[in-house]
């Protein structure tokens, strides 16, 4: 190879190993106000706040509100990550209420970076309900 090939080739594999790490080690919150992920099914509006998508366990705020605006009576709320294009589940968390419609979780909801998929599952008197969101996690 000549000595500009290499050059360009150095350049070009500098470019990609840039551009991987910005991807993968870039947190994704900005600020304390975290991440907010949004959802509806047919009953219920769903908003997931996560103050830092990672790898780490955690905490994610969950509010739940009825279409009807009538009170939120849910007897349980779960929150499953899924990692499609790695075949990752991670175990459900079960939420603890934290006042009218509102709901906290504790614990580790991503084993790694990469693209995940949150179920919000709502479980009422009239059945279950799911909310899927997408959501961004990074390494760090």
């Amino acid at each position: 190879m000549t000595v500009p090939a290499l050059r360009v080739q150095a350049a070009v594999s500098a470019a990609v190993v840039a551009v991987v790490l910005l991807l993968t080690c870039w947190p994704l919150h900005h600020g304390s106000a975290g991440v907010q992920l949004s959802g509806a099914s047919a009953d219920y509006t769903v908003q997931v706040r996560l103050p830092r998508p990672s790898a780490a366990a955690g905490q994610a705020d969950i509010t739940v509100d009825r279409r009807d605006h009538a009170p939120v009576e849910l007897e349980r709320v779960t929150l499953a990550a899924v990692m499609p294009s790695m075949g990752h589940a991670m175990p459900a968390l079960t939420a603890e209420p934290a006042g009218p419609g509102r709901y906290q979780t504790h614990g580790q909801l991503f084993l790694m970076a990469g693209s995940w998929q949150l179920t919000v599952s709502l479980n009422g008197p009239s059945g279950t309900e799911t909310v899927t969101v997408p959501v961004a996690v990074s390494a760090v």
